[in-house]
């Protein structure tokens, strides 16, 4: 599954890549090699997040910090409410749009 979180105001949108049959899609996505997904359940690349699964809430904000700060580089954002906001929208939207989808 394949969740596109839009942040509007940056015009910039972070794609996440859920579960084990994702990671194929995800490496060529970025254009990662495999090795970097060995033992670990989740990585990032610049605008696009893997994620083994979705039962730790740790290694999501963790993932989303990670893509944040990325992002937060890239725009030339510093200020640390900026960057909690950003976090907290995208855990949010992901685990709205995650329900969502799964409930179907």
């Amino acid at each position: 599954m394949v969740i596109k979180v839009e942040l509007a105001i940056f015009d910039l949108a972070v794609f996440f890549f859920i579960g084990e049959d994702e990671k194929k899609n995800f490496l060529k996505q970025t254009g990662k090699d495999a090795d970097v997904l060995v033992d670990c359940d989740g990585f990032n690349s610049f605008n696009a997040v893997w994620l083994s699964n979705m039962k730790r809430i740790s290694v999501i904000v963790h993932e989303a910090h990670h893509v944040t700060s990325t992002i937060c580089d890239l725009i030339g954002v510093e200020d640390e409410e900026t960057k909690a906001y950003i976090i907290g929208y995208l855990v949010n939207e992901l685990l709205k749009k995650y329900t969502r989808k799964t409930k179907q």
